[in-house]
């Protein structure tokens, strides 16, 4: 990457970061657009790393409030679609797989803003785990659905068990994305020099956690979609 593609790629990261840990998601819905347009080497395989480690410190911070029947559930769900995502990008042309990129991306947001209110039960969870293994195998984003369905939960709650899903959702989709050929050392390299700049936003986020907290997490969730949605037009502007 050059210079100024580099410290832009770090700001957006640790922004994102800072979001994340404050709200419980997201690191790739605003990042990944905004890295599309900067640094598109770095999306989806090192994003995705970098949101591992992230998610991993975030859900350690909440550990107590996980919900860890529904991150099962969610998983569950997931695994196919991590194997439908892995083979799409090694099915697709170059061309087709940035389409499909904005098409989700715009899926992502207009989840987001939608106000949906889904009910949290096997199903759901079964469901949106699914969906979100596509999404975020094929693109880093996999956390609207997700989030759908606990976006009225108490904020540790949302953020534990979020969390709690990506870190090990990603874990479930780097090695498919290695075997689509999308990960391999230079994506591995790139994606740990993500960590210092996921670890400064991660660290900003103690204080604004809970601030959100008191009456103010939902709110939180839907300003992230907004500017991601903004993120894309901009995107789609300048493609």
């Amino acid at each position: 990457m050059e210079h100024q593609a580099t410290v832009e790629a770090m700001i957006a990261v640790a922004v994102s970061a800072w979001v994340q840990g404050s709200v419980g998601f997201g690191y790739a819905l605003i990042s990944a657009p905004l890295l599309a347009l900067v640094a598109p080497e770095l999306v989806p395989g090192p994003i995705m790393l970098s949101s591992l480690v992230l998610s991993l410190a975030s859900a350690v911070r909440e550990r107590t409030s996980i919900d860890r029947s529904g991150v099962a559930l969610a998983l569950l769900g997931r695994l196919p679609g991590v194997a439908i995502g892995a083979a799409a990008l090694a099915w697709f042309s170059e061309h087709t797989t940035n389409v499909v990129f904005g098409v989700l991306v715009l899926v992502a947001v207009a989840l987001s803003l939608s106000g949906l209110a889904l009910p949290r039960n096997r199903r759901t969870l079964v469901t949106t785990g699914f969906v979100s293994g596509v999404m975020g195998t094929m693109t880093s984003i996999g956390g609207p659905p997700i989030a759908l369905v606990y976006q009225h939960a108490e904020g540790p709650e949302l953020r534990a068990t979020l969390n709690t899903y990506f870190a090990l959702g990603s874990a479930m989709s780097i090695p498919a994305l290695a075997l689509a050929g999308h990960f391999g050392r230079v994506e591995l390299a790139s994606g740990l020099l993500l960590l210092p700049a996921t670890g400064v936003g991660f660290a900003m986020s103690g204080a604004s956690r809970r601030y959100l907290d008191e009456g103010r997490t939902r709110g939180a969730v839907l300003a992230v979609a907004s500017v991601s949605a903004l993120a894309v037009v901009i995107r789609t502007l300048l493609v």
